[in-house]
């Protein structure tokens, strides 16, 4: 999952507390605040222990996507490239 929105008080906690009220753990998180533009960039990835589908917390994730006015994007890791993933944790890093 990858979020961008306005930075403010509570979107860690309110991502966080969504994943694991859909039965979700969280394996791997980082999170960026650029004090020049004010945005918030966080990824997390996440495990369904729930049996949850992709598609159905996308939908439920919509309330908390529009109280913080976020621009969000899930995905399924098993789905993307080596070369994708292998990017994906070298922004991390590098924004981490």
């Amino acid at each position: 999952m990858r979020v961008r929105c306005a930075s403010t008080r509570g979107i860690v906690a309110a991502i966080s507390s969504f994943l694991a009220e859909e039965e979700c753990n969280i394996t791997d998180s980082a999170q960026f605040d650029d004090a020049d533009t004010g945005h918030f960039f966080m990824r997390v990835s996440f495990r369904s222990e729930g049996g949850r589908a992709l598609e159905m917390l996308k939908d439920e994730f919509k309330p908390i996507a529009d109280r913080f006015g976020m621009e969000f994007e899930f995905f399924d890791s098993r789905s993307m490239t080596r070369l994708t993933a292998a990017a994906l944790r070298l922004i991390a890093r590098r924004s981490g």
